[in-house]
């Protein structure tokens, strides 16, 4: 064998050992997270925890039998403390809603790699029996909605606002710390109607209220993974949303979410979410929000 032809076969064999031991500490970081602790999956609390838990923890079995971690889900008892842990990067793993994607994405600890399929709709509604038949109908009514800084609340007041439902027309708005609080409270004889995510109407009867108006507006969910796990382990998170419902047994998870599947994204996918976002930033630091 000539001294050249020598000199390119030691360079091949470093450049595949190089290759191995690459793919060799890729798969030793992963295996580090796997026996340092579970994997962290954070859930918004849009609804009760409970009924939270009910609906996606089906989610996290199906993901973790996916990538054989074990794996932790987590809820927040409300927005504020779901966006401080957020930001303190205690998921791996992060499911929230669209207006919250942007100030995850900021704290440069998550990126985008997946979104629901299901838009989700601002409902207006009231009971079945009500004589309100149109939005202008409300004007100085009580009105229940979710927490000031959940994005249907936001999209409920453009709602009332674009309805000319402003100045001494404007609703009194009586926030309740959940969705389905906001529902449940119009069965109540002081509210009138109540904001809330069509994602709740699919869990009760249609005979229970009278839609009076929808806007959609945004994907429902926004999936990010923690920038500092093993690029392989995001890899495969990743592909087990994007191909859940590929899955028989995804399927079935997907069936118990009320969810049909979901999507490839990446950060500028929820760019529109921005001035949402902001005005999430603005109630965290006030003691009163404006009408």
């Amino acid at each position: 064998m000539s001294q050249k032809h020598g000199f390119v076969l030691l360079f091949a064999c470093f450049i595949m050992s190089c290759s191995f031991m690459t793919w060799g500490a890729e798969r030793d970081k992963q295996r580090q997270v796997t026996t340092a602790r579970p994997l962290v999956f954070g859930i918004l609390p849009f609804m009760t925890p409970v009924a939270i838990f009910t609906r996606f923890a089906p989610l996290r079995d199906y993901l973790s039998q996916q990538i054989q971690m074990s794996m932790f889900l987590e809820t927040s008892p409300n927005f504020s403390a779901h966006l401080s842990r957020i930001s303190q990067r205690r998921y791996d793993l992060l499911v929230t809603a669209p207006h919250f994607v942007p100030l995850a994405i900021d704290t440069t600890y998550y990126h985008v790699v997946a979104k629901s399929l299901d838009n989700i709709a601002t409902c207006i509604v009231v009971k079945p029996n009500s004589a309100i038949q149109e939005l202008s109908d409300l004007s100085g009514k009580s009105i229940a909605i979710p927490p000031e800084t959940a994005m249907v609340t936001m999209v409920g007041r453009e709602m009332f606002r674009d309805a000319g439902l402003i100045g001494e027309k404007t609703p009194q708005y009586m926030s309740f710390l959940t969705h389905n609080a906001a529902y449940e409270a119009l069965t109540g004889q002081q509210i009138f109607a109540a904001v809330v995510s069509s994602n709740v109407l699919t869990t009760v009867s249609t005979t229970d209220y009278r839609r009076l108006a929808c806007r959609d507006s945004f994907s429902s969910l926004g999936v990010l993974i923690s920038t500092e796990l093993p690029p392989l382990l995001q890899q495969q998170l990743t592909t087990a949303f994007l191909e859940i419902d590929k899955n028989p047994q995804g399927l079935t998870v997907l069936k118990t979410m009320k969810y049909t599947g979901f999507k490839v994204s990446e950060n500028a996918d929820f760019q529109a979410m921005r001035p949402y976002a902001d005005r999430l930033q603005e109630l965290e630091l006030m003691s009163t929000p404006s009408p």
